[in-house]
């Protein structure tokens, strides 16, 4: 265990930073500066109300107001432990404002949700120590990816973004161990807490087998499937809406170039639209290159291609002929 801690401690020290100053933030830093008010991420309040609803097996309720869920049931599920404790202590879920300036809650969600974002920190780092990266390479990576996470987790409260790549990390690290079956899990459960993941898929089929692709896209949309399912036959209306339109405002999430190639912005549709169509062909050809240079990397090293088929494909020894005598030797009469 502490050969594991200190193999790891880079994105421990960014994890422990990354709370501190999460924290520090969202709570002291603007009473410092003479602001009455906290300044915490309003986005993670509708989440919070939509696990709560889940906690009480609620399940119709994940995608009715004032919940604003638009991701799938993932984003819910990933904090039901901290949405337990919130409904066993009672405390409140009144969105932050005027009336709210200091929400109890925060003190128990707040370190919840950035600790959550930090499996991005371990699963980077461990896929960083399987390609050899050098230990202070590993660090600067684990600062660096740290910075990145504040925006998720205190700034906005979105932790089933940063969730969602560690999930993704992990699948590819335990898939260039050739553990296909336990990667298409975990790209399932990434792909159920944030499906813009699916963007990586193409990638990670890319260096799969004809054979094993079937198996592998079935594991990586079960949990979506599960989860969606069971919220579709609990409210068919509000989930087909919220999954589907994904209505948002442009205006708190800060319009840009891009939202003008969407042809529809009522209802402050910003989440859909012919945008990403570009984005996922530019996936698939990413697919399609990453494809041809593994075949090219396995035309290039034809004779241990070939001696490891043969010795995959080559029946076992019989047991006499593993106990076969050396030549001009006797063996000993029975």
């Amino acid at each position: 265990m502490l050969d594991r801690l200190k193999r790891r401690v880079f994105p421990l020290l960014a994890t422990i930073g990354l709370l501190a100053a999460g924290m520090y933030t969202t709570t002291w830093g603007p009473t410092m500066m003479g602001q009455s008010e906290w300044a915490l991420p309003y986005d993670l309040w509708g989440t919070l109300i939509a696990t709560t609803r889940l906690v009480h097996g609620n399940i119709g309720g994940l995608y009715t107001a004032p919940t604003g869920l638009v991701s799938l049931p993932g984003a819910a599920v990933i904090l039901v432990p901290c949405a337990a404790l919130i409904v066993a202590t009672g405390l409140s879920l009144q969105i932050p404002g005027p009336h709210n300036l200091h929400p109890a809650v925060w003190l128990l969600a707040g370190p919840y949700q950035i600790l959550l974002c930090c499996v991005t920190l371990f699963a980077a780092d461990a896929l960083a120590e399987q390609l050899g990266v050098t230990r202070w390479k590993r660090g600067l990576l684990a600062a660096a990816s740290a910075g990145a996470l504040w925006s998720v987790s205190a700034r906005w409260g979105h932790p089933e973004d940063a969730v969602a790549v560690g999930l993704l990390l992990y699948a590819v690290l335990v898939l260039s161990r050739s553990r296909i079956a336990l990667a298409g899990w975990l790209m399932g459960a990434a792909v159920c807490v944030q499906p813009l993941v699916l963007l990586a898929l193409p990638v990670l089929l890319a260096v799969l087998p004809w054979r094993r692709m079937p198996l592998f896209l079935l594991r990586a949309a079960a949990p979506s499937i599960v989860l969606l399912g069971a919220a579709a036959l609990a409210n068919w209306h509000a989930t087909y809406t919220s999954v589907t339109s994904q209505p948002n405002s442009p205006v708190i999430n800060h319009p840009t170039a891009w939202t003008s190639l969407a042809p529809h912005m009522s209802g402050g549709n910003v989440a859909a639209g012919p945008a990403r169509l570009a984005t996922i062909v530019l996936a698939c050809c990413c697919a399609l290159a990453v494809r041809r240079r593994a075949g090219r990397w396995t035309e290039r090293r034809p004779a241990a291609g070939t001696a490891a088929s043969a010795a995959m494909a080559a029946p076992p020894a019989a047991p006499e002929a593993r106990a076969a005598p050396a030549a001009g030797h006797r063996p000993p009469p029975p």
